[in-house]
């Protein structure tokens, strides 16, 4: 009874007293775990088990770091349907910080978003299970992404499994999920890359853009039909009694807060072979 007794301390109250203690300061952070082999990016959580995430209560999301000596892998999951909506209307970004700042050194852009808040409504429009709606469009972002380096070069457009990045995003046990792997050196291979090494701390950066009312109006009045008939649905266009006020923003926002966009950063210290050895290799995902 003992030995169970310590191993339930070990392993139940430390990380229920971690998450506390994140909770209570004021910057997050997240500690990776150390990967021996390669993992899938799919979409899919299962690989994932025995990982503690690092929770953020507005907008809850859980984030769960791995990495092995060549790359950082992430799993950000939320049951949000607003959040994701956002991410696939809006755009989202995952950046990375090498120096442990918050500092936007590499970014990652997927989904790019639309630039049709009408097109995004219509997407919705038509369908009797809006949730489902957005899970289709969330699994279905699209097939390229954005590597950014501020300062450095233009955008560069990618497959979302190209020059070791990958991305993938997929729904599962009732949460949004967003999978990502990054690697830690940069190469001939790799000219992307983190810059970092295992035991490093780096910073990393989630965001979607803030609204733009008046742009997303201009849009919404651009893509309108040229008969200049009202479109039917909710809040497309204008309804009867609502001339000049019925337009709305658009999937992913319900009230003023989501106007100002996703902006959450968190310290992220890369594992060692050195931490899956003090902790018996129990923690060590295979």
């Amino acid at each position: 009874m003992r030995a169970n007794s310590s191993i339930y301390i070990t392993w139940v109250c430390i990380p229920v007293l971690c998450l506390v203690w994140l909770a209570g300061c004021g910057g997050l952070e997240t500690q990776s775990v150390w990967r021996s082999s390669g993992m899938s990016i799919d979409g899919s959580p299962t690989d994932w088990e025995g990982v503690f995430p690092t929770y953020v209560e507005a907008p809850n999301i859980a984030i769960r770091a791995a990495n092995d000596d060549q790359y950082l892998y992430l799993l950000l999951s939320s049951p949000d349907r607003n959040l994701a909506a956002q991410m696939v209307t809006r755009g989202f970004t995952v950046w990375f910080d090498p120096e442990g700042r918050e500092d936007e050194v590499l970014g990652i852009h997927y989904p790019l978003g639309t630039d049709s808040p009408l097109m995004a409504r219509e997407a919705l429009k038509d369908r009797t299970e809006v949730k489902q709606a957005i899970i289709d469009m969330f699994r279905s972002a699209g097939e390229v992404m954005e590597v950014l380096r501020p300062g450095e070069d233009e955008p560069v457009v990618v497959p979302i499994a190209g020059h070791g990045i990958e991305v993938r995003p997929g729904y599962a046990s009732r949460n949004f999920v967003y999978e990502i792997r990054v690697p830690l050196y940069r190469s001939e291979d790799h000219p992307y890359a983190l810059g970092s090494e295992p035991g490093h701390r780096i910073g990393v950066g989630l965001e979607t853009p803030e609204v733009d009312l008046e742009e997303i109006r201009e849009a919404m009045e651009r893509d309108m039909p040229s008969d200049g008939e009202p479109m039917d649905g909710d809040g497309v266009g204008e309804r009867e009694g609502e001339r000049g006020r019925g337009m709305t923003p658009g999937p992913g926002i319900r009230g003023p807060h989501d106007l100002e966009g996703l902006d959450i950063w968190t310290g992220l210290t890369l594992a060692t072979t050195a931490d899956s050895a003090r902790a018996g290799g129990e923690m060590d995902i295979r």
